[in-house]
C-alpha cells in the first residue's frame, strides 16, 4: 500500500481532513473558554461597578473605586449603558463619578489607538463625559472618519455642546455622502429642535441644487417656523425632478396652493403625483376639478394620488363622489375612483 501513489494520495488527505477537523474543534473550544472568561468578567464589574453608578445616579455620597487595570473596557460600557438611560441632574452626577474614576484620560489614549472598536467606545465615552477638552479629535473623527465612526462623533460633540455640534453637522453635511438619511434624522432628533431647525433652514438658503433633495428631507424631522420661505424657491417650475418632488413631498402651507397647482401639469409623472398628494394637504373644495382631470393621466400612480386627495377634500365624501362615476367618459379615471371608493368603504 505504501508503494501505491494513489493510496498515499488518499492517506494524507485523510490526515489533512482529520487535522482541519481537529483544529475546527480545538478552536471553538478556545472561543467557548474565552467567552465564558468575559462573562464572568462582565458579572463582576457589573457587581463592583453597578452599584457605584446607580449610587450616583441616586446622589448618594461615595468615595468611587479607580478603573481597574484590568478589563476597564467592559467597566467604560457598563457605565454608558447607565449614561444613555439617565437625564437631567442624575446624568451630571453619572459624569462627575466617571471623571473621578479617570474615564477621560483612558478614553483619550483609547481614541488615539486607531482600532475602530476602541474608537467607538472612547469617543462615546467623551462625549457623555461632557468633556470639551476632546473636541478637537472628535470633530477631526465626524470630518474624516468612516460612517459608524463619524455618526458617533458628532453624537458624541451634541452632547458636548448641542448647538455648536448642530453647526457642525450641517456644515459637513455637503461632503458627507455616505450619511444615511435614517441615522441623520435620528441624530436630528437628539439635538435642542430651536437650533437645529434654524441650522437647517440656513442650510436650505444656501444649498446648491443636488443637496436641496437631501435637506428636504430632514424637515419632516424638524419642521422649523418659517419652512414655507425656505421652501418657496425650490417649487419653481425649472427645479430638478427630485427638488421638486422632495419640496412638494414636505410642504403643508397653504400659500403653496397656486404654485402647486401648476406643477400639477408638469412633464414628469413623479412630480404631477406629489403635487396631487400635496393638493390633499393644503388644497379646498375648488381643486375637485383639477383632481378630477388628473384621474385621467396616462401613469397609474398619478391617477391614484390624485383619487386619494379627492377624497380627502373637505365637504367631498363618497355620497358626492358616487354619482360622479356614471359621468365619468375615460375609463382609466372611472376604475381609479371604483377602486378608491371601495377602499374607503372597507377601512369605514
Amino acid at each position: 500500500m505504501s508503494a501505491d501513489p494513489a493510496l498515499r494520495l488518499a492517506l494524507l488527505i485523510s490526515l489533512g481532513v482529520y487535522a482541519l477537523a481537529l483544529a475546527q474543534l480545538l478552536g471553538l473550544a478556545a472561543m467557548h473558554v474565552t467567552e465564558r472568561r468575559r462573562r464572568e468578567a462582565e458579572r463582576r464589574i457589573r457587581q463592583k461597578f453597578g452599584p457605584v453608578f446607580i449610587r450616583a445616579i441616586e446622589g448618594v455620597a461615595q468615595t468611587p473605586p479607580a478603573l481597574p487595570r484590568r478589563h476597564p473596557d467592559l467597566v467604560l460600557m457598563l457605565w454608558l449603558f447607565y449614561a444613555e438611560s439617565t437625564r437631567g441632574d442624575s446624568i451630571d452626577r453619572l459624569r462627575a463619578v466617571g471623571r473621578e474614576m479617570g474615564f477621560s484620560t483612558y478614553a483619550t489614549r483609547l481614541l488615539r489607538r486607531r482600532r475602530l472598536g476602541s474608537t467607538l467606545l472612547a469617543a462615546a465615552t467623551l462625549g457623555w463625559l461632557g468633556d470639551a477638552s476632546a473636541w478637537g479629535a472628535l470633530d477631526a473623527l465626524a470630518s474624516r472618519g468612516g460612517t459608524r465612526v463619524s455618526l458617533l462623533a458628532l453624537r458624541a460633540m451634541s452632547h458636548i455642546d448641542p448647538q455648536r455640534a448642530t453647526e457642525r453637522l450641517f456644515a459637513l453635511l455637503p461632503e458627507r455622502r455616505d450619511w444615511p438619511d435614517a441615522r441623520l434624522q435620528a441624530l436630528l432628533q437628539e439635538l435642542p429642535a430651536r437650533p437645529a431647525g434654524a441650522a437647517l433652514l440656513q442650510a436650505l438658503a444656501r444649498c446648491s441644487e443636488g443637496e436641496a433633495p437631501r435637506l428636504l428631507h430632514l424637515v419632516d424631522v424638524l419642521r422649523p417656523p418659517g419652512t414655507w420661505s425656505a421652501i418657496r424657491p425650490m417649487l419653481d417650475h425649472d427645479q430638478g425632478v427630485d427638488t421638486l418632488a422632495s419640496a412638494l413631498r414636505v410642504v403643508d402651507d397653504p400659500r403653496a396652493v397656486q404654485v402647486v397647482r401648476g406643477l400639477a401639469a408638469h412633464s414628469h409623472w413623479v412630480v404631477r403625483a406629489k403635487a396631487a398628494t400635496a393638493l390633499g394637504r393644503i388644497g379646498g373644495s375648488e381643486d375637485r376639478g383639477l383632481l378630477m382631470e388628473m384621474l385621467r393621466d396616462p401613469v397609474w400612480w398619478v391617477r391614484y394620488r390624485a383619487g386619494q386627495s379627492l377624497i380627502r377634500l373637505p365637504g367631498i365624501d363618497a355620497a358626492t363622489l358616487e354619482p360622479v362615476l356614471d359621468t365619468l367618459q375615460d375609463p382609466y379615471a372611472r376604475d381609479m375612483l371604483q377602486q378608491l371608493l371601495a377602499e374607503k368603504a372597507l377601512s369605514g
